[in-house]
C-alpha cells in the first residue's frame, strides 16, 4: 500500500512537470494617428481631436441716393440747394458678432488599441478638449454666405413726375390753295399741335402743386376753411403727397441690412494670426479679400500664454504614434481676437481655441481596467 502511493505520487510530479503552463500576456494599449497605413481591427476605437472654428455674423447697411428729376430747378422753383444731384450708393459696416463652434479636426484622427478592457471613464473629457462625436459638419476654412437685402429699391423710382399734363396742344393758321377757275383761293383752317411739355414746364407745374398743398394744410390747421376733419386722415394724405412732390427736386434715399456669415478657422500651431476675412467697398459693397478696392476687415488672434507650461510636450505635435500607451488629447489656449475694418476696432473679446493649444497624453494606467 505504501509502495503505490510512491508510485502515484511520482506519476502526478512527473505529469505536473511535463505541463505547458499558460502565459497570460500583460495588458497594454497603443495609440497611433490615423492613416492610411493604419489597420483597424475589432475592439479598436478611433476618435478626433477637436478644433474651433469661430462663426461670424456680419451686418452691413446700403444705402442707395437717386437725385430727383427736377433738381437742377429746386433753388430757383421751392429755394432749396441741398439736393441730391447725381446717383450713389454707400455701404458701411454696423455690428459684427462672433460664436464659437467645437468640430473635428480632420488631421488629428487617432485609433486607440488594447488587449484588455479599457476605462470608459477616459472618454468623457471633452472639456477638457477630446471629441468622440465624429458627425459634426465638415470643416470649412473660410466661407462666406451673404444675402442681399430685402429692400425695394423699385420704390426709388419716379412714376408721377408731379404734372395733370404732360403734353400741350398748339393752334396754328394754316392756308391751303383751292383752284376757281382761273385763280387760286388760300383758305385758312386750323392745326392743332401736341407739343411736349420741357422739364422745366414740368417742374414749374409740380412746384405750383406742392405750394398749393402746403397752403392747403395749412389753412385746414388753422380752420381757414369750411371743412373740419374729425380724424388725421387728410392731414396725413397731404404729408404723404407734400413728401412724394418734394422727393422730385430733393430726390429718394433708401436704406436696407444685408447679413453676412462668415466661418474662419484658425490655423494649428499658432501664437498670433492675422487675416483678411473681407474687404469693404464704400461704393461696391463687399469684395473678395484680395481686391485692393476695398478697405480691408480683418480678424487677429494673440494668444495669451495660457499653455506655455506644457511646452515640454510640444514634441507631441510632430507625433505619429504613441509607444508609451497613452491617450493623446488637447487642452486649448486662451486667445485675445481682435476684428478690425481698417484701422478701426469693430470687436474685441477672449475665446478659447483648441488648435492653439498642447496636444498630451493620458498614462496608460488610466485606460485600463
Amino acid at each position: 500500500m505504501k509502495r503505490s502511493y510512491i508510485v502515484i505520487t511520482f506519476i502526478v510530479i512527473v505529469l505536473s512537470s511535463c505541463a505547458v503552463k499558460k502565459v497570460v500576456p500583460e495588458p497594454s494599449v497603443s495609440v497611433v494617428a490615423l492613416s492610411d497605413t493604419v489597420r483597424l481591427t475589432q475592439g479598436s476605437l478611433i476618435y478626433s481631436l477637436p478644433q474651433t472654428v469661430f462663426e461670424i455674423d456680419i451686418t452691413l447697411v446700403r444705402t442707395i441716393e437717386k437725385p430727383g428729376p427736377y433738381a437742377a430747378f429746386a433753388s430757383d422753383l421751392i429755394g432749396l440747394s441741398d439736393v441730391i444731384r447725381h446717383e450713389s450708393e454707400e455701404w458701411t459696416l454696423k455690428s459684427v458678432s462672433l460664436i464659437p463652434r467645437d468640430e473635428i479636426d480632420p488631421s488629428e484622427y487617432y485609433v486607440v488599441k488594447s488587449n484588455a478592457m479599457i476605462r470608459a471613464g477616459a472618454f468623457v473629457m471633452q472639456k477638457q478638449g477630446l471629441i468622440l462625436d465624429i458627425s459634426s459638419n465638415s470643416m470649412i476654412n473660410r466661407e462666406i454666405s451673404y444675402n442681399d437685402g430685402d429692400a425695394d429699391f423699385a420704390a426709388l423710382g419716379f412714376r408721377d413726375l408731379g404734372s395733370t399734363q404732360y403734353f400741350a396742344v398748339q393752334r396754328d393758321t394754316a392756308y391751303r390753295l383751292v383752284d376757281a377757275d382761273t385763280t387760286f383761293i388760300r383758305i385758312p383752317y386750323l392745326v392743332e399741335r401736341r407739343r411736349q411739355l420741357t422739364q422745366e414746364q414740368l417742374a414749374e407745374r409740380a412746384a405750383r402743386t406742392l405750394l398749393e398743398i402746403r397752403e392747403g394744410r395749412h389753412m385746414i390747421l388753422t380752420g381757414e376753411t369750411n371743412v373740419f376733419p374729425q380724424h388725421n386722415a387728410p392731414i396725413d394724405e397731404l404729408n404723404r403727397l407734400e413728401k412724394e412732390y418734394l422727393s422730385l427736386f430733393t430726390g429718394k434715399v433708401m436704406s436696407d441690412e444685408v447679413k453676412m456669415k462668415i466661418y474662419f478657422t484658425p490655423e494649428s500651431g499658432r501664437m498670433q494670426e492675422e487675416a483678411v476675412l473681407f474687404r469693404l467697398s464704400e461704393a461696391w459693397g463687399v469684395t473678395e479679400a484680395g481686391d485692393e478696392s476695398g478697405k480691408p476687415v480683418t480678424i487677429n488672434l494673440t494668444a495669451a500664454g495660457k499653455t506655455k507650461p506644457l511646452v515640454l510636450a510640444a514634441d507631441l505635435q510632430s507625433m505619429t504614434s504613441a509607444p508609451e500607451g497613452g491617450l493623446v488629447y488637447r487642452i486649448p489656449e486662451v486667445v485675445e481676437l481682435t476684428i478690425r475694418e481698417g484701422d478701426r476696432s469693430v470687436l474685441r473679446t477672449r475665446a478659447v481655441v483648441h488648435q492653439y493649444g498642447q496636444k498630451v497624453m493620458l498614462p496608460e494606467s488610466f485606460l485600463l481596467y
